[in-house]
């Protein structure tokens, strides 16, 4: 069943993926091709080489996003700008927090705190002072 034989079934499918490079949204195409969403996702199941297209096509419409969404942060978009920048320079431009959770041995947690960002009762707390006495 892998191998596509009936003429009508590849012309369907052709479709599909047209219409799905088209506008990116799977069953938006199915409508547009006029088969069932259903019908799209037993020929991924049963169909290899239709999956393998569907995928090249999925990649090239987020490619064509891509483009797009660079024009506009070129033109007129810092925030857009920096999420593309974060997206393709993560060393440079990504978020840098890490944890690093290898223990060894039993050595107890310390928590370390920036007194700054503490408001008055969780300074309290943290000192031991209760009101609950």
């Amino acid at each position: 069943m892998s191998e596509i034989s009936n003429a009508e079934t590849k012309i369907k499918m052709t479709r599909v993926l047209n219409e799905y490079a088209k506008c990116g949204v799977i069953g938006t195409a199915c409508d547009r091709a006029g088969i069932a969403r259903s019908q799209h996702t037993k020929w991924l199941d049963n169909f290899p080489k239709y999956k393998e297209l569907y995928e090249i096509m999925r990649e090239r419409f987020v490619d064509g996003l891509e483009v797009v969404a660079m024009e506009r942060a070129k033109e007129k978009s810092d925030s857009l700008m920096m999420f593309m920048l974060k997206a393709h320079r993560k060393d440079v431009y990504g978020d840098q927090s890490k944890i690093d959770l290898n223990m060894q041995g039993n050595q107890p947690i310390t928590l370390m705190f920036a007194e700054g960002m503490l408001n008055d009762e969780e300074k309290k707390l943290l000192a031991g002072d209760s009101d609950e006495d």
